[in-house]
């Protein structure tokens, strides 16, 4: 049996949202043989002068191709892993000052093949305190409370089977002096991917004119994604635009599309 332990920070608001904690977690992948099992410990600390609950569940989660994170009961996704994780209690009662851990159990089912992933969240904050009644007026406590998300990514060890590809690569109309460019992808492997990468105009004789590194992303297994990013209007002339990403694999990924600016740019 394997542990795995996760530490987060966790910070005070000040203000009108004093009794609230803040944390921001890491996402966690988890790789067990198939049929293995393991622990995994998430260390708390209230800093708070006044005791708090930490409410902690599951849930499904998948990507728009925007990039947008859509959430579903727990289990109801065919990739979950929600019914392979197992929590010790899903409340933990915080004194002020004090520690605490949320304990979870992780498997890594026996027909398993490559990723599968779920949504641990954390909420934190006190316990809405009950509603009196003075002068036959009614008393309302009103309380936020903000959650957090840790992405769980299950692997099954030595069944990862990677691929991936670049399904489209656009330029759009210029405006302001930029050129939007989009990129799709399709990752149609059965693991999660972390994809860096550039966009590359290049002038017809191979000239460098311009590299635009792109924001980081990942792809779910069996999902595509659409990322952008933006590049200068060179001026008049023929041009190749690159698109090169790089997903951990042995080779990069490579897309490219011609264009031509005709008179004076903009």
């Amino acid at each position: 049996m394997r542990a795995f332990h996760i530490i987060c920070l966790w910070l005070c608001f000040s203000g009108i949202a004093h009794g609230l904690v803040q944390c921001s977690f890491e996402d966690r992948l988890i790789s067990l043989s198939p049929g293995e099992s393991g622990q995994m410990e998430i260390a708390l600390f209230n800093p708070d002068p006044e005791p708090v609950t930490v409410r902690a569940y599951l849930e499904d989660w998948e990507r728009t191709p925007e990039g947008a994170q859509q959430f579903y009961p727990a289990g109801t996704l065919p990739g979950s892993a929600a019914k392979q994780v197992q929590l010790a209690e899903s409340l933990v009662e915080l004194g002020p000052q004090q520690e605490g851990k949320l304990r979870l159990q992780v498997e890594a089912a026996k027909d398993q093949r490559g990723t599968r992933t779920a949504m641990l969240f954390v909420e934190s904050g006190r316990l809405p305190m009950p509603a009196k009644a003075a002068d036959k007026q009614m008393q309302i406590s009103v309380q936020a409370i903000l959650r957090y998300g840790i992405k769980l990514y299950v692997v099954a060890r030595g069944t990862e089977e990677p691929g991936t590809k670049i399904i489209d690569c656009e330029l759009k109309q210029p405006k302001s002096g930029l050129i939007p460019v989009s990129v799709e992808l399709s990752n149609f492997g059965n693991v999660h991917l972390s994809y860096q990468g550039r966009l590359e105009v290049r002038t017809v004789d191979g000239e460098a004119f311009e590299t635009v590194n792109l924001a980081p992303f990942s792809i779910l297994p069996g999902a595509s994604r659409k990322v952008g990013g933006e590049v200068r209007l060179p001026p008049a002339g023929k041009y190749l635009l690159l698109a090169v990403l790089d997903y951990g694999g042995q080779s990069l990924l490579a897309a490219e599309a011609p264009f031509e600016i005709r008179g004076e740019s903009q």
